[in-house]
């Protein structure tokens, strides 16, 4: 028997076992993603984006960006992070993002797609735009762009000995603590007081019709029908209204319609650029499609109610 040419041997063997099909916990074990089980807004995501960046100019709103992290490892706390923020972050500061259209997208998408310069990678960026007809800044489309950022972040790590049902709970609070700390950044860039409602309102009202102008009045002026589509493009003029007007019944219709209509769209629905997923320690699914997450379930995971729910980012082994 002639001796075996290891060299050849192994060569042919790595591409035998390359061009092999991979079971799908070993492709997720080492990274490889079949593009057709890919969520479309992740293959897609730059167009997305210029959509959600044309939308935002063409009604006068903000984009108010969630930065998602280019290194995976960071991208699952800040995942939780940001759903703390909207899910569990209060009816005030559910309002105060009405004023802006949400996505959410790396800073290399950003500058691609929208030709800025995002400095970092911070928590949020908030993101202006000229209005159709406005004059240009050196061929530029974005007018303003704000970086947010909480702060001091803690990431908690278990202590020795401590139990893990104490120290999901200490992570829930930690969750808490740093969205109630975005949640006073983003008040500080004018998104809740007087004079950034009466800027933001003045901006969507140049790009409202006639006929949807008088649909706002007669919804401030009376209970009628309005649909979220309106409410959300008008979400200033209506929280500027009910900051005005002395009837607190007024007062409270128009934050409990602009309130549900917020809630229908990103906490129901989605934020862009992102999927609602649910945690159970060692395994994922996703709202949208209760069969397309992680199969790996073991039955013996265990996460806090605080941490369940989450923003995933189409990125694998986040945590």
């Amino acid at each position: 028997m002639p001796p075996i040419n290891r060299r050849a041997f192994l060569s042919h063997s790595s591409l035998a076992i390359s061009s092999a099909a991979v079971p799908a916990w070993i492709a997720r074990a080492f990274g490889q993603q079949d593009p057709s089980q890919l969520h479309p807004d992740y293959i897609h995501r730059r167009k997305a984006l210029r959509k959600a960046a044309d939308r935002a100019q063409s009604i006068g709103k903000p984009l108010l960006v969630f930065v998602v992290p280019e290194s995976t490892r960071p991208a699952w706390p800040r995942g939780e992070l940001f759903a703390a923020l909207l899910d569990r972050g209060g009816n005030d500061l559910l309002l105060n993002l009405a004023v802006c259209e949400l996505f959410c997208a790396r800073t290399t998408e950003l500058r691609s797609v929208l030709n800025c310069k995002p400095e970092g990678e911070p928590f949020m960026l908030l993101v202006e735009f000229y209005l159709p007809g406005e004059e240009l800044s050196q061929g530029e489309s974005v007018a303003r762009l704000q970086a947010v950022n909480p702060g001091t972040l803690r990431q908690p790590s278990r202590e020795e000995g401590e139990d893990w049902i104490a120290f999901q709970r200490r992570q829930g609070r930690e969750e808490y603590r740093a969205a109630g700390l975005l949640a006073d950044e983003l008040r500080l860039q004018g998104l809740s007081t007087a004079e950034g409602l009466a800027r933001y309102a003045g901006r969507a009202r140049s790009c409202l019709s006639p006929q949807d102008q008088e649909s706002i009045k007669m919804f401030v002026s009376r209970d009628s029908t309005i649909h979220d589509e309106l409410v959300l493009r008008a979400a200033s003029l209506l929280l500027e209204a009910a900051s005005s007007t002395e009837s607190e019944d007024v007062r409270r219709r128009l934050r409990k319609r602009v309130r549900r209509a917020m809630e229908r769209k990103y906490l129901s629905g989605s934020v862009p650029g992102s999927r609602w997923a649910i945690s159970t320690g060692c395994g994922i699914s996703f709202e949208d499609d209760p069969y397309g997450g992680s199969d790996d379930f073991c039955g013996m995971g265990s996460v806090s109610a605080t941490s369940r729910r989450f923003l995933h980012f189409f990125t694998r082994y986040e945590r």
